[in-house]
Formats: structure tokens, sequence, C-alpha cells
């Protein structure tokens, strides 16, 4: 109960043209250096500790983007 957390749901995710750094601003992230925030976004996250992002992901973020502007 101290945080949000989502698992990836195959019918919930980012449109395609929906870039995912966009998305990590959207939800706080600082995307100045968006390695690093895509890095810190997956270690939180997801418990990842790779560079690129998963539909999983992507997914993750669109749980997050609608928590936060629709809730």
């Amino acid at each position: 109960g101290y945080g949000l957390w989502f698992e990836p749901k195959e019918n919930l995710h980012l449109d395609t043209s929906i870039p995912s750094v966009y998305a990590l601003g959207l939800i706080g992230y600082d995307v100045k250096d968006s390695v690093n925030a895509i890095a810190a976004f997956k270690r939180h996250f997801r418990q990842d500790s790779t560079k690129t992002i998963t539909e999983a992901d992507r997914s993750v973020m669109y749980q997050l983007i609608q928590n936060k502007f629709y809730h």
C-alpha cells in the first residue's frame, strides 16, 4: 500500500505513435538523459537492468499514465 504497482497486460499498452521517452516524462521522469530515465524506470517498475523498452514496459507506462491523469 505504499506505492503504485502494475503488471503488464496485453490489452493495455501505449499506442505505437507515442515515444517511450515522452511517456516517461508524463509519469514524472527527468528525460534530459533518456538512457538514465529508461534505466531508472526499468529498475523501479520492472526489476530489469536492460536498456531496451519492451511491450511489457509500455504496458506498465500506459497504466501509470492512466492512473496519474484519470484517477
